[in-house]
């Protein structure tokens, strides 16, 4: 995405001189798309935000990764997003148990007062104002199905899972070993 967006002049460059010289269709479709600085907005706003999602899903996919470190990462990117569409003061309530059942959609911010960094507020600057609102609309869109699908993959029992990672061979042979307390109070007693 990043070569994308670095070579954004260019590409446009070519898909018009292929759609004028050589009356290719497909290149007058890519012509117009990259023209429209709506578009280059968008994709600066996957760009910075995919690259996250990316960053997880490589080592979802790797095969020598510890899975505290991958639920960590997928617990923080979850918590990341959320922090950029939801109220924060709603927010500052959620204990990291109920974060598997909180209902965020509930507590969505006003599509203007989020804030996606630097560079996709820069992007934005440059569009009129129906532009503008179509691709707030857009990000919103994209990052509550994203957060709804993480939720989705987060283990219902996150704060007993975050417990367990006091188990690792890491911290089991560490001199200072930490309390119990937090894994034990998650077990249950099986019946008899």
């Amino acid at each position: 995405m990043s070569m994308l967006l670095e070579q954004w002049e260019e590409l446009k460059l070519l898909f018009m001189m292929a759609k004028t010289e050589d009356k290719c269709f497909m290149a007058e479709i890519l012509y117009d798309i990259m023209k429209c600085r709506a578009y280059h907005a968008y994709f600066t706003f996957l760009d910075v935000h995919l690259r996250q999602v990316t960053k997880v899903n490589s080592l979802f996919q790797s095969d020598n990764v510890d899975p505290a470190k991958l639920l960590e990462d997928l617990f923080l990117l979850f918590k990341n997003i959320l922090q950029i569409i939801v109220i924060p003061r709603k927010l500052e309530t959620v204990t990291d148990g109920e974060y598997t059942s909180f209902g965020f959609q509930e507590h969505l911010m006003h599509v203007s007062a989020m804030h996606f960094g630097y560079t996709v507020e820069e992007a934005l600057s440059k569009l009129d104002r129906r532009d503008k609102e179509d691709v707030r609309e857009r990000r919103k869109t994209f990052l509550v199905i994203l957060c709804s699908e993480l939720q989705k993959r987060l283990p219902k029992q996150i704060t007993f899972l975050k417990a367990m990672v006091k188990l690792s061979p890491e911290i089991a042979t560490s001199q200072v070993k930490p309390t119990l307390v937090d894994i034990l109070q998650n077990v249950q007693r099986a019946e008899v």
